[in-house]
Formats: structure tokens, C-alpha cells, sequence
């Protein structure tokens, strides 16, 4: 069994792309708001569209109605991997693929409609579905994922778009997002995406960061997804707050 801290030791690798982040954020053109009113940020970094409702649906929409909060939803695989495998109607895969992404980006727009968020606050990666993670091992019940080049692709990418959607007067930024107890490979690599970006904000602007992280697939053998009820005494994910800051 391995010694040491197995989360700081998959959280490691990342600390280069944090801190060439931290260097290089800010340079180009600010879009942001730069008024004096200062407002708070929540930022939901899903891996699927479909898990930002699972996961926050109705935070969202209390943050997305209270007319202060600025908020938005990264998605950051492109969610390719839904359906089976195979023939259908004699279309390729990679035409399949293609319409199964645009069939769930048309749906998570309207599902966001309903919640009260605009399509300029919805942000889609599209890096692969289940093609985030090369390798998994448990250490002290925790997965240590190696990630493919794909993964690294990804977690940079959240890494340098985070901090940008953070408005210059945020008072604070909440994020919400996978949960590294997570069953599923893409979940954690959300996570760890989610927090590495979380960290640029945290040591660039000085403001509190706070980061929710909600199991949707928990890691048991068992082929259910969402069982969360078993463990946890509230209905649907488990919601837990990880003191990190």
C-alpha cells in the first residue's frame, strides 16, 4: 500500500499548470464586468450534460433568479459516449457521435432555459467521453487516476477558462462540480480540473473560494448509476463541502 496522502499525490502533477496559469492569466482582452458593485460567482463544472442538474439544479436556479449572482456552467466532455455501439440506420460512428453531441447540447440549452441561464453562460469543452483517464489504481480507498494526453488537455483547458469567467468585482466564487469519490473516471478528472482552477482563483484574486463536489456514480460494483441513497441519508448525490481554502 502506498504512503502519503493519495489525492496530494495525484494533485501534484497538476501544480505546474496552476502556476502557469496564475503567470499568464489576465493578458488579453477583459471581458468582464468593471464596475464597483461587487457580486458573487458561481461556476458549475460538469463533466456531462445532465450532471449540473444532478448536481446543483436547484442552486442553479435560485443563484440564476436572485439577480446578483453571476453564473456559469462548464461542460467538459462532449458526452459522445451515450448510446451503444454499432450500426444504426447505417450511419458511422463518428456520425453518430456527432449527432448524439448535438443532440445533447441542444437539450442541456433548453434544460438551462428552464433554470433561467442564458446560452452565453453555457461553455462546452467537448473533450472525449470516457477517454479522460489511461489508468486507475486504490490507494487507502481512493482512485489515483493516470490521465490520457486527452485528460492533461482537459484539465488545462478548465484551468485557463475558469478565472476568465469570474468577474473582475466577484466578491467570492462558488464552485460546484464532480466529486474525486467518484465512480466514474471523467467525474474525477472534473474534479481535479475544477480544483486546480479553483486554486488559480483563489492565489490570483485574493477573494474566498468555496468548492462543492457531488458523488453521482458511487464506486461499487454494481452496474446502478446514482445510487447515492444507499450511503447517504438525503435523497439523490451527496453534496459535501471540501474545506480547501
Amino acid at each position: 500500500m502506498d504512503g502519503g496522502d493519495p489525492y496530494r499525490a495525484s494533485f501534484k502533477w497538476m501544480m505546474p499548470v496552476v502556476v502557469l496559469a496564475v503567470m499568464f492569466s489576465g493578458c488579453g482582452e477583459d471581458a468582464h464586468k468593471t464596475d464597483s458593485t461587487e457580486v458573487p460567482s458561481l461556476i458549475v463544472v460538469s463533466p456531462h450534460q445532465d450532471d449540473e442538474t444532478i448536481m446543483a439544479g436547484g442552486m442553479l436556479y435560485w443563484a440564476a433568479h436572485d439577480g446578483a449572482t453571476k453564473v456559469d456552467i462548464i461542460y467538459v466532455t462532449a458526452g459522445d459516449a451515450s448510446g451503444r455501439a454499432g450500426p444504426c440506420r447505417e450511419e458511422s460512428e463518428e456520425e453518430k457521435k456527432r449527432k448524439v453531441i448535438e443532440l445533447r447540447e441542444e437539450e442541456t440549452r433548453e434544460a438551462c432555459r428552464v433554470l433561467g441561464i442564458a446560452p452565453s453562460q453555457i461553455h462546452f469543452l467537448r473533450h472525449p467521453d470516457q477517454g479522460l483517464v489511461e489508468t486507475s489504481r486504490l490507494s487507502y480507498g481512493l482512485r489515483v487516476d493516470e490521465l490520457t494526453e486527452a485528460g492533461e488537455q482537459a484539465v488545462a483547458h478548465v484551468v485557463d477558462l475558469l478565472p476568465r469567467l469570474v468577474p473582475q468585482n466577484a466578491a467570492s466564487l462558488l464552485v460546484i462540480t464532480a466529486s474525486f469519490w467518484d465512480g466514474h473516471p471523467d467525474h474525477r478528472t472534473t474534479y481535479q480540473a475544477a480544483r486546480a482552477a479553483a486554486e488559480v482563483v483563489r492565489i490570483q484574486r485574493g477573494i474566498p473560494v468555496t468548492i462543492l463536489h457531488a458523488i453521482v456514480h458511487d464506486d461499487i460494483p454494481f452496474p446502478i448509476c446514482c445510487p447515492g441513497d444507499l450511503f447517504w441519508p438525503n435523497n439523490g448525490p451527496h453534496l459535501v463541502h471540501a474545506a480547501l481554502f
